[in-house]
């Protein structure tokens, strides 16, 4: 069962969203507007989210009644080498964003990720399961779960791809132009997770005020080396050969560890609650795939 539910009655939402050009922001703006919701788009234009003291005074501002924070620093190997940013950017901003909220009352729901997890467990992760990351990136995710209220929600997401910015699919279509043989990984697992599909999760979540830790991917685990052997045939793309590789193989030095298992369970939003599962990777792909296609930029 979900924990905390509240229904928004007679209460205009205000939604303001973290991120909001990104892969996933711009989704979670997009359905807030199709909802009726007020929304306020944060970008790096607006605000430069390590400018602690800016973004509380934006927030203030705008005295939103729910805040979906979607940016971050997601760059993992760039969370290695610049670890102070990273944790002011994922950790710091998000503790500054929690303190504001309290202050103007508004509930918070944070974008996490799969990679708080080690990666070491033979099943998928469940929300009751201990975090134990790896990786500065995961590390600083994870702090950022810490800055959270008991009443505010915590959501991970796990291999994100989508229309907007950058992500696996639309780079693999791109070297697919230039080169007939790729290397992916085949030893990291996870669920591939459409950005258009987890948005939709994540603003009931934030409309319902849930409370807790809730995982949102697609139906449907993969190694990296399969998901990209789908996204070529998907895309029926023939001329590029994918070759399996390890972790080990394609690790340089700098680069961050990555978990083995990033499968994540969703044992709270459930069916008999409302909220059914998101679709198939493979169906979210072709989706996208067909969207790319009709806009002439595949």
């Amino acid at each position: 069962m979900v924990v905390g539910a509240t229904e928004e009655r007679g209460k205009q939402v205000k939604v303001l969203v973290t991120g909001a050009n990104g892969q996933l922001g711009s989704e979670v703006v997009a359905l807030c507007l199709e909802n009726g919701h007020e929304v306020v788009p944060m970008t790096r234009q607006d605000v430069d989210i390590t400018d602690l003291m800016s973004l509380g005074k934006f927030i203030r501002e705008h005295k939103p009644t729910h805040i979906i924070h979607c940016a971050a620093m997601t760059g993992v190997d760039k969370c290695e080498t610049e670890s102070t940013l990273a944790m002011r950017t994922n950790s710091l901003a998000t503790e500054m964003i929690v303190e504001t909220a309290k202050e103007v009352g508004a509930h918070v729901t944070y974008i996490s990720t799969d990679y708080v997890f080690s990666g070491g467990k033979s099943e998928p992760y469940t929300e009751d399961d201990e975090t134990f990351p790896t990786n500065k990136y995961g590390m600083t995710k994870k702090s950022g779960e810490r800055m959270l209220r008991p009443t505010d929600a915590i959501v991970r997401v796990s291999w994100l791809f989508g229309l907007n910015g950058n992500n696996i699919v639309k780079t693999v279509l791109n070297l697919c132009k230039t080169q007939d043989e790729l290397n992916f990984v085949d030893d990291q697992i996870g669920n591939p997770t459409y950005a258009a599909d987890a948005a939709k999760l994540i603003v009931r979540i934030s409309e319902h005020s849930l409370a807790g830790i809730f995982h949102v991917t697609n139906q449907g685990s993969v190694s990296w080396f399969q998901f990209i052997k789908d996204v070529l045939e998907i895309a029926q793309i023939k001329h590029v050969i994918v070759k399996p590789i390890s972790s080990a193989e394609l690790r340089i030095n700098g680069s961050a560890t990555r978990p083995k298992n990033s499968r994540l369970a969703n044992t709270r939003l459930l069916p008999e609650d409302g909220y059914e599962p998101l679709p198939h990777y493979k169906d979210a792909l072709k989706r996208m795939i067909g969207e790319l296609t009709s806009r002439g930029t595949l």
